[in-house]
Formats: structure tokens, sequence, C-alpha cells
């Protein structure tokens, strides 16, 4: 067989991104796995902002503060940490028993398995860390793995393997009578523990839970003024007085002088820990509970009306008031009980 060469052609395919540029740009939204045994499981999102060789970056953590709680915390990350954020499809089914799901809980995506389909609106969930969760749809996304630079709904896990890396899901709901907010927040290191991190010790009892708050725990202390009940104010444990009293200061509080931060003893019947902290992403819900930021503290109250631009009415019953408010300055209502946080249902 005879080849002319002037009758060939050759079509030559070649990648655009040169073999040292990253397959990520700055300025990026992704979603970072932390390489901590803590965070197993967990999917941040964040934002490139520096690239370090093909494959490693500095990040910028949209949700994630350092142990001061006073910066957006930055970390730098190999490339296998890191995947686009998924595409935000509207899920309008309903999520079905032994589901894998993604559940938005402690500023980040969890991967977890649905135990039990609750209702139109709820689930009961398994995290990998073994803690159980009852949790609004709303804030549950299905599962994709990210592979070979595609995103990929895998086959349903044999039994086997659910039980190989959630442990035995249908054991967790045995002799539950209430479904509470178990999983605990990352613990720091030793080395970077900072004491307004730690909150609170709780003690069984017969009759009742009683929480020993160390100093420097970082609480929230209810008013009993008229006017001000159902407001809950951010402080810090200065010192365990007797008689269940504590000394607290508070952080956004001033004396009547505004020369420093107001410092008063406060009974342990009027003191919790503070409450985890979960963004809500998904729109509040009509009759909604709802903690407001109003006046330097959160008021308990209820969404009355949702209206345009994520904005929300509530309405408070301890003043028999409706105010407006934000998505930012409202946060999902709980309630410390027995020594679990508890999330409010519709009423």
């Amino acid at each position: 067989m005879e080849i002319k060469p002037e009758n060939s052609r050759f079509r030559i395919k070649y990648s655009r991104r040169p073999l040292n540029e990253s397959k990520f740009r700055k300025g990026r939204l992704v979603e970072v796995k932390r390489d901590d045994e803590s965070c197993k499981g967990a999917w941040f999102v964040a934002t490139i902002v520096d690239i370090i060789g093909k494959d490693r970056f500095q990040v910028e953590y949209r949700d994630l503060k350092t142990n001061g709680g006073t910066q957006i915390l930055k970390e730098e990350i190999d490339e296998r940490f890191v995947r686009p954020c998924p595409l935000e499809v509207p899920f309008s089914g309903s999520f079905k028993q032994f589901q894998e799901v993604d559940a938005w809980y402690n500023d980040g995506w969890w991967e977890a398995v649905v135990l039990e389909a609750l209702n139109d609106a709820k689930c009961l969930i398994s995290f990998i860390h073994s803690g159980v969760l009852k949790i609004e749809n709303s804030r549950l996304r299905p599962h994709h793995d990210w592979i070979d630079g595609k995103w990929v709904v895998m086959p349903s896990k044999k039994s086997s393997e659910l039980l190989k890396e959630f442990g035995d899901p249908m054991s967790k709901t045995k002799n539950l009578t209430e479904i509470n907010l178990v999983l605990k927040r990352q613990k720091p290191n030793e080395s970077s523990k900072n004491p307004r991190d730690v909150t609170a010790r709780t003690t069984n009892t017969q009759s009742k839970c009683v929480v020993h708050f160390s100093k420097g725990a970082k609480i929230e202390v209810r008013s009993d003024e008229e006017g001000y009940q159902g407001a809950w104010y951010t402080a810090i444990v200065v010192d365990s007085l007797q008689n269940g009293k504590y000394l607290v200061e508070y952080l956004t509080l001033r004396t009547d002088d505004l020369t420093e931060q107001l410092k008063e003893v406060a009974n342990a019947t009027d003191i919790r820990p503070y409450p985890p902290d979960f963004k809500h992403v998904h729109h509040f819900a009509l009759r909604e509970m709802v903690d407001a930021w109003y006046n330097d503290g959160w008021w308990v109250g209820q969404v009355s009306s949702i209206l345009l631009s994520s904005k929300y009415k509530v309405y408070f019953w301890s003043t028999k008031e409706e105010l407006e408010f934000e998505h930012c300055n409202l946060r999902p209502h709980q309630e410390w009980i027995n020594g679990k946080w508890v999330i409010a249902s519709l009423v």
C-alpha cells in the first residue's frame, strides 16, 4: 500500500492547560476536606486565595474561624482534598431509608445515612462519627462523589458496607425516646486550646442534669428582667461561686458609662452552654421557631411572614411585637434539655 504524504492529514488534540498549571484558579469557590480525624466525612466551603505549585493551594474558609473566633480560617491544602462545589439542584423527592446524604451541620456538609424518614419534612440520620440527628430535609442533599472530574451518584451500598462505615444504623434508633444534637464539636489541640472554646461538663443525677461551667467557658445567660424575657446574651464565665451561682462577663453588654464589659452574678438555672453554631443555608419556614439577633442578644420568636430578598417578619410573645429581620440575623431555635441540644419543631 502506497501512502502519499501530500494527501495525509493529522488532527492533533492538546490541552489548553499547561502542565504546571493547576486545575483550580484563584477565586474559585470549592469544597475542602480537612485532613483531621475529627472532621472525617465533612466538606467545608472555601475560596482558593493562592496557588502553591500545581497541586497545593491556600484556601480561605467561608464559615470556619480561628480558635479565637475573630478571623476567617485560612490554611494550605493538597489538591487531593479539594473538589468543586456540587451543582445546586433542587431536590423535590423524599429521602429513603439507608440513602446516603450530605447534611449541613457545624458549618459544613457531613456525610451521613438516612435511618428513617420521619415525615415529609424531617429525617433521622446517622453520621460517620456515630452521632444521630433529627434534621429537616431542607438541610440535606443527595450524596455525590467527585471521581475523575465528574460528579457520580454511586450505587446503594450493601448492608455490610454501611456497617463498616457508619456502624449498625438500626441499633442507634433503639431506646431513643428523644433524638437530639449529639455530635460534639471538634476538639482543639492542647497546644492551641482556647479556654473560651470550652463549654461545660454535664453530670447526670437521678433527678436532673447538673451542668458545671468552667472558668472561661462561653455561655448564654437568660434575662429575667421585665421586657427582656425570651432574650439570651452571650457571656464568659469569670468565676464559679457558691450555691450554684457564677460571675459572668457579657460580650455584648456594657456598663452604664460604657467604659467596660458588664459583669454580674447569674444563677445556674439561667445559664446554658453556647449553642452549636451551624449555618442555616436554606429559607426559614412559616411558623418556624427562630432566635433573632436584636438589641445585643438572641430573642426567641416565630416566623410570622416570609418576605422578599431573604427577609422575614418575626413575632415575639414576650413583647407582643412583630419585627423584620434579614436571613443572616436569624438562627434555628434550639432548646437545652436534659444536657442535650434539641432543635425546635414547627408550632
